[in-house]
């Protein structure tokens, strides 16, 4: 590419740094980005302020930490209090951009921060454009039939907004007519924690099962013994395998579940790094609910999910890494991230799982990808049995209450709190309807 033209960039902080990255990156092909300015609520900064929840500085010093790795510019801040005033706001955002260039091009990032925020860059920049009125054009009455009029201004303002789902660029240039484009983005998963603040532990390394040969060189039981099994649970007539599987948390594992061909599903060899390994059931609900979602991705050609990892543990950064206190650490059973960078974290619970549990896995969600970010229950029933395990339902040929005690429990707390829940019979149909959520990814 020849010359680039010169330009800023002024971005919200915010949570989900992931959006502010993606912008940086997408314009980085058209500009020589000269410098980021990072709207940043001082309130939230001060360490007095202990209740405070939008935590900027952190998020700020999350972005600098990533995006130094591909910009050489410099970042600042335009400070503005959390009591802020929209017009008080349009001064501060006045205030640190009256040095810039008038000739040269400002970006403005309208994906992330807050209402009042974005309200106060639109009336700047409207305030700059002169934007004077609209008249309806002479003799026309249609309303799409108008003309915009502008003080002539030597400066281009580009707004633009990422729309995750569909994996598209919104822009508008001087408030002439939006346009949309399909963005891609080069960021890993592991940056993707990163702008959140997280690192993934370094002893326990997890590939993308995704690419080639992912499966087989992930150290994951047998694919072949995973599909068996998940073949003869989703059964109906098989209510007594699950059952045992179940009850295996509490018993002894060697009467358990003989009548499925022999397969030796509590111990296996780690073909990568050739050792056995001891599993429970809750590690086989993980690799069967993992197997489901694998094949229907690779079955199905869909090109919108581009990373599927296993039992991922992450830390905050500055934490012990060999800590165990769930403040810094956490174990993701299966996180799956789309093209536009979302992830699905899949928690799969064979046994209990307090109300209080669920919510601390929402909110390690919500830390690690903020709204780009959903929380997946899945449980050992099938669909059609959840409403056995109702005290007070009239279905017949209820499920056992002391040996589904725990399930019945997890399920309540998931629905309680509002979690997604899925079951391993109809993770084909919940995820045709998460590709109908977030689009495949391929519009032009």
């Amino acid at each position: 590419m020849g010359n680039k033209e010169d330009a800023i960039m002024v971005v919200c902080a915010t949570l989900n740094q992931v959006v502010n990255y993606i912008g940086l990156e997408h314009y980085m092909d058209r500009y020589t980005i000269k410098q980021i300015y990072m709207i940043t609520e001082m309130a939230s900064e001060t360490s007095q302020n202990k209740v405070y929840k939008f935590d900027h500085a952190t998020w700020n010093k999350n972005f600098k930490n990533e995006v130094k790795k591909i910009h050489k510019g410099t970042i600042e801040k335009i400070g503005i209090n959390q009591s802020n005033s929209i017009e008080s706001v349009i001064d501060s955002i006045e205030r640190e951009l009256q040095d810039v260039d008038e000739h040269t091009t400002i970006l403005w990032n309208m994906t992330g921060g807050q209402r009042h925020v974005i309200f106060a860059c639109e009336k700047y920049i409207e305030n700059r454009l002169g934007v004077l009125h609209h008249a309806t054009i002479e003799g026309q009455n249609d309303r799409n039939h108008k003309n915009i009029e502008h003080k002539q201004c030597g400066r281009t303002h580009i707004r633009f907004y990422l729309e995750g789902n569909y994996t598209r660029l919104y822009e508008n240039n001087n408030y002439m007519k939006w346009e949309s484009r399909p963005y891609q983005s080069a960021l890993t998963l592991e940056q993707v924690l990163g702008l959140a603040g997280f690192k993934t532990r370094e002893n326990n390394p997890r590939k993308n099962i995704l690419l080639e040969e992912g499966w087989n060189d992930a150290g994951l039981p047998s694919i072949d013994m995973i599909q068996a099994l998940v073949k003869d649970y989703i059964k109906p007539q098989n209510k007594q395998l699950r059952q045992e599987l179940i009850q295996s948390l509490r018993k002894d594992k060697s009467k358990v579940a003989s009548n499925i061909n022999d397969l030796k599903l509590f111990e296996y060899k780690d073909d990568v790094n050739q050792r056995q390994k001891k599993k429970n059931f809750g590690h086989l609900l993980e690799y069967m609910t993992l197997y489901c979602i694998y094949e229907y991705i690779m079955a199905n050609n869909i090109a919108h999910f581009v990373d599927l990892r296993h039992s991922l543990n992450v830390n905050r950064y500055g934490s012990n890494e060999k800590t165990n206190n769930r403040n810094d650490y956490c174990e993701f059973d299966i996180i799956l991230m789309t093209k536009s960078r979302k992830l699905f974290i899949f928690e799969c619970k064979a046994g209990s799982m307090p109300s209080s549990t669920g919510k601390g896995r929402q909110m390690t969600v919500y830390a690690t990808s903020g709204v780009y970010g959903t929380p997946i229950l899945v449980t050992p029933l099938l669909s059609q049995e959840t409403d056995m395990l109702d005290v007070s339902s009239s279905t017949k040929n209820e499920l056992d209450k002391d040996t589904y005690k725990y399930v019945a429990e997890t399920t309540r707390a998931a629905k309680r709190i509002g979690l997604d829940i899925w079951f391993l019979d109809k993770i084909e149909e919940n995820m045709d309807e998460l590709i109908k959520d977030i689009g495949k990814g391929d519009e032009s």
